[in-house]
């Protein structure tokens, strides 16, 4: 897949990212010293690069908000089965469709000390250069788990010894003053529809957020990043911070 923008840049060449990616194509014409910074980075680590013009790089990644480079790399996703037993805590997507949103919550995710991303094969937007970029490369540093079916993965979870909360505007508590334990995972659903009947029946408990009520709904990610911060503020410690 083909990614851009510095800060993605940056984020892969320290993550584990660096070491399966396969090409850096950047504007030869470009003058950013910290481009030009990641670009020697990338030479020591000897990683294929490649200069091209402006109009050819904005052909290649089809995209002119790049900042002057793209790069080659496959998205790693690992199997959530070999994840439970570091005690990892999610972030779970029902029917995200809207990259930035789900760019922003895999931002917000590594802020406030989660380790995981699940989102669904077939209701959820994948992993794609817009969602990285608005992540500023937060998904380099995450593990990123597809699914076929996000019930059954919360029973799997709730097996293993994990509280499954799930945002709902009718949840009967409130994120601030639920009683959590580790390890966790956080089901956001789409702002359309919020939670599918079937997710809501499966999650330990359902959490609103509190709000005037001027409006029916929060933005999915602004609601996932408020609750993730709820959490995190609860119990640091707990959760090796």
């Amino acid at each position: 897949m083909l990614f851009f923008g510095i800060n993605s840049l940056a984020e892969a060449l320290n993550s584990r990212y660096a070491n399966f990616i396969d090409e850096i194509i950047f504007d030869r014409e470009v003058k950013n010293k910290r481009l030009e910074k990641l670009l020697e980075i990338a030479r020591n680590k000897n990683i294929k690069l490649r200069g091209v013009s402006r109009s050819v790089l904005n052909s290649i990644l089809k995209n002119s908000s790049h900042q002057g480079v793209g790069f080659k790399v496959d998205v790693i996703y690992e199997d959530i089965e070999e994840l439970i037993s570091d005690k990892k805590n999610f972030v779970l997507c029902d029917s995200i469709q809207d990259p930035v949103n789900l760019g922003s919550i895999i931002r917000n995710a590594l802020l406030f000390g989660f380790d995981g991303i699940v989102i669904t094969k077939d209701r959820s937007i994948d992993i794609t250069p817009t969602v990285a970029k608005v992540s500023s490369g937060a998904l380099f540093h995450l593990s990123i788990v597809k699914v076929i079916n996000l019930s059954r993965t919360i029973d799997f979870l709730k097996d293993n010894g994990y509280m499954v909360i799930g945002l709902d505007m009718g949840g009967e508590e409130e994120i601030s003053e639920v009683e959590v334990s580790f390890p966790l995972g956080i089901v956001v659903g789409s702002e359309g529809e919020g939670l599918r009947e079937l997710v809501k029946k499966k999650c330990d408990t359902l959490c609103h957020i509190k709000t005037t009520n001027r409006l029916n709904s929060l933005n999915a990610s602004v609601a996932a990043a408020i609750a993730m911060y709820e959490i995190f503020k609860k119990d640091i410690s707990k959760r090796n911070i």
